[in-house]
C-alpha cells in the first residue's frame, strides 16, 4: 500500500475529519477549538443542575448535543475529545479560582468529560456502520498528539487524548468499552508506535497483522509492545531478585554474583533516571516514583560504600564493606515490595494495589497531624527536663524512643514518671498516649476504611483507569529502540553515542542487528505467538465487536432483526416469532412508559 492511499485509509478512520495519524495540527486551531468547546459548554450548562441530569443516560446531554459537539469540530473533528478534556481542566481550574461559580463550573467540567465519552463512542459506531477498519474510528480521536498555546504564549508538549484523560484522572472516560478497546490494542501490540521526522509518536495499526510469517514478526520494534515489555520486566526483576537473594546470603568477598548485582542494579538506575527526564514534571511524581528514589538511593549509597572498602586498607575496609552489606540488607524491602508493581497487570493484584495507594493518600492528613503532635509533645518534655538542674542524659534521643515506643503500643511510664519534671511530665505522656492511641489512630482507621470501601464499589472503573495509565505510561516516553535492563547501559555507553556520529539509517540498521542478537530468544517467542495467532485467527486484529445484524446475516437468518422469520430448517414449520410487529411492541411499551408518569 502506497503511502497516499495509507493516508486515504486513515482518513476513512475518522468521520468528519481530514486528521490522520501523520497530520501536523497547528497550536492556534487546538487553542481556538478548546476556546469554541468552552463557549457550547456554557451555554449548555448555563445554570446549576443535578449532575444526574448531566451523567445521566437521558438527561440533558442527548444525542442532539452530542450531535451538535461533533459538527462543532469541523474538519478537526478527531480534535474534540483532546479539546473537550482540556476544556474540562480548565474549568476546574476556573472553579478553584472563582469559588462563587466553583459548582456551576465543576458541573461544566463533569458535561466535557461525558460529551467525550459519547463523542468517542459516536466514531466507533460510525466507523462500524460504514464498515471501516476495526477500531480506526475511535482509536485516532484518542491516541494522536496535539499541542496547544498556553497561556504564557509557550506552546505545550504534544499530548493525547487518552494521556489527558489519565493526567485528570477520567475514570468515567477511561472506564468506556471504547477506550479500553484502544488500551488493550496498544497493551498487545495491535496499535503501534511510530516516530515522524519531528521525533514525535504516533499510532497506527500494525502492518503485519495479517501475515502469518515467521521472519515478519522478528523485528526488535516488538519489544516495545507493553505486553511483550512487562513480561521481558518480570523476567529480569525475578533473576534480579535471585541474585540479590544470593548477594545477601551470606556475608562474603566480592565474586561474580556481586559484579551482576552491580550491574543489574545500575541497569535499573539508570531506567528510572531515563523516565523521568523523558515525562519529567511534578506531575510524573507517584507512590512508585518515590519507592524507587529511595532504592536507588540505597543501592547507590551501598555501591559508594563497597567501592571505598576497595580503595581503603586493614580495618577501614572491613568496616566499608560491613555498611555496604548493611544497606543491601536494608534494601531487602523495598526489593521484594516492587513485586507488587510488577504483577499489577493481573486485576487481583492491580486492584490490590489501588487501594493500597489510595490508603496511602488518604493517610497524609493523619501524618500531618501525628508529626505536629509529636513535635509539640517533644518541645515540652524537652523543656520540663531543662526546667531543673538534673538534666537526663541524651535527652533528647530518649524522649523520641519513647514517643515513638508509644505510638506502636510499648509506652515507657517509668521513664516519665522518673525524669521531665514530675508530675507534670507524666501527665503529659499520658495525654501523649492517648491522643494518638485513641484519637489519631482512629482516626486513621476512618480514612483507611473510607478509601476501601470507595475504590472497592467501583472496582472495575478504577481497574481500568489504573491499567490505561499502567500501559500509557509504558510507551508515553518515546524509545525508539527498547533495551531493557541492563542492557540501557549498553544502549547508553556504546550505542547511544554513534547517534550523533553514524547518519540515521546506518544507526537503525546497527539497533537492528544488536538487539537482535542480545534478544533473540525473546524476539523468537515474540515471533512464533504471533505468527501462530496470525495463521490461527486470519491475522492479529483489533478486537471486532459482532453486531446483532452480522450475527444474523451469518446464521443466514431471515426477515429483519426486529421482525425475523422461523429458519427453513427449523422443525416448527408453520410457526411464527413476529406474530405481533416490533412497532406495535414499542407502542406497548412507550404507552407503558407513559402510564407510569
Amino acid at each position: 500500500m502506497s503511502e497516499t492511499e495509507q493516508l486515504l485509509q486513515d482518513d476513512a478512520y475518522s468521520q468528519g475529519s481530514r486528521i490522520t495519524s501523520r497530520t501536523d495540527v497547528s497550536p492556534k486551531t487546538i487553542s481556538a477549538l478548546i476556546r469554541r468547546v468552552r463557549a457550547l459548554v456554557r451555554r449548555l450548562i448555563d445554570h446549576e443542575v443535578e449532575e444526574s441530569s448531566i451523567v445521566g443516560a437521558e438527561g440533558i446531554i442527548s444525542q442532539e448535543v452530542v450531535l451538535a459537539f461533533h459538527e462543532l469540530g469541523g474538519d478537526f473533528v478527531d480534535a474534540l475529545p483532546f479539546s473537550l478534556l482540556q476544556a474540562r481542566k480548565n474549568f476546574l481550574r476556573d472553579a478553584s479560582d472563582s469559588h462563587s461559580d466553583a459548582s456551576l463550573n465543576e458541573l461544566r467540567a463533569v458535561a466535557c468529560e461525558v460529551i467525550a465519552r459519547r463523542l468517542v463512542a459516536k466514531f466507533e459506531r460510525d466507523s462500524y456502520d460504514q464498515g471501516l477498519a476495526q477500531g480506526g474510528g475511535s482509536h485516532l480521536s484518542l491516541t494522536k498528539k496535539f499541542t496547544r498555546v498556553e497561556s504564557d504564549g509557550d506552546i505545550s508538549i504534544p499530548t493525547s487524548a487518552l494521556e489527558s484523560a489519565i493526567d485528570q484522572h477520567c475514570t468515567t472516560l477511561l472506564s468506556s468499552t471504547e477506550v479500553q478497546r484502544a488500551v488493550q490494542a496498544i497493551w498487545s501490540g495491535q496499535l503501534v508506535q511510530k516516530y515522524g521526522p519531528d521525533g514525535h509518536s504516533y499510532f497506527e495499526p500494525y502492518e503485519s497483522k495479517d501475515d502469518g510469517a515467521f521472519l515478519n514478526h522478528f523485528h526488535p520494534s516488538r519489544l516495545g509492545v507493553p505486553k511483550y515489555a512487562y513480561c521481558i520486566n518480570i523476567v529480569t526483576w525475578i533473576f534480579f531478585l535471585a541474585i540479590f537473594t544470593v548477594q545477601t546470603r551470606v556475608y562474603k568477598s566480592f565474586d561474580f554474583y556481586e559484579a551482576l548485582l552491580w550491574v543489574m542494579a545500575a541497569g535499573y538506575l539508570a531506567e528510572d533516571v531515563s523516565r523521568w527526564f523523558k515525562i519529567g514534571g511534578i506531575d510524573a511524581v507517584s507512590f512508585w516514583t518515590v519507592l524507587d528514589l529511595a532504592t536507588d538511593l540505597l543501592f547507590t549509597s551501598a555501591f559508594a560504600l563497597r567501592m571505598a572498602s576497595f580503595i581503603a586498607h586493614g580495618d577501614n575496609s572491613e568496616f566499608f564493606q560491613l555498611r555496604a552489606f548493611q544497606l543491601l540488607a536494608c534494601v531487602a524491602p523495598l526489593v521484594w515490595i516492587q513485586l507488587l508493581k510488577l504483577f499489577d497487570g493481573f486485576v487481583y493484584f492491580g486492584t490490590l494495589q489501588v487501594i493500597i495507594l489510595r490508603m496511602m493518600k488518604e493517610s497524609a492528613i493523619f501524618f500531618t497531624l501525628l508529626v505536629l503532635v509529636c513535635i509539640g509533645f517533644f518541645h515540652a518534655l524537652y523543656a520540663l527536663d531543662a526546667a531543673d538542674e538534673d538534666r537526663v542524659a541524651d535527652a533528647a534521643t530518649r524522649i523520641t524512643d519513647a514517643l515513638i515506643q508509644a505510638l506502636l503500643g510499648g509506652a515507657d511510664f517509668d521513664l516519665s514518671a522518673e525524669s521531665f519534671g514530675y508530675p507534670f511530665g507524666h501527665i503529659l505522656y499520658y495525654a501523649y498516649c492517648f491522643t494518638t492511641a485513641v484519637v489519631l489512630l482512629n482516626i486513621l482507621i476512618a480514612f483507611f476504611g473510607t478509601a476501601y470501601s470507595e475504590v472497592v464499589d467501583a472496582a472495575s472503573e478504577v481497574y481500568c483507569g489504573f491499567f490505561s495509565e499502567k500501559v500509557v505510561s509504558m510507551v508515553r516516553a518515546p524509545d525508539q529502540f527498547v533495551y531493557p535492563p541492563p542492557f540501557n547501559l549498553i544502549e547508553a555507553f556504546l550505542v547511544a553515542p554513534l547517534e550523533y556520529v553514524l547518519p540515521h539509517s546506518y544507526y537503525s540498521k546497527l539497533n537492528y542487528y544488536l538487539q537482535s542478537v542480545l534478544f533473540g530468544i525473546p524476539l523468537f517467542i515474540i515471533a512464533f505467538y504471533e505468527s501462530r495467532l496470525a495463521r490461527k485467527v486470519g491475522g492479529i486484529v483489533l478486537e471486532h465487536k459482532h453486531t446483532d445484524q452480522e450475527e444474523a446475516e451469518a446464521c443466514g437468518e431471515r426477515g429483519t432483526l426486529e421482525d425475523p422469520e422461523v429458519p427453513e430448517d427449523e422443525i416448527n414449520q408453520g410457526m411464527k416469532i413476529s406474530k405481533t410487529s416490533f412497532e406495535q411492541l414499542v407502542k406497548m411499551i412507550n404507552k407503558s412508559k407513559k402510564d407510569e408518569q
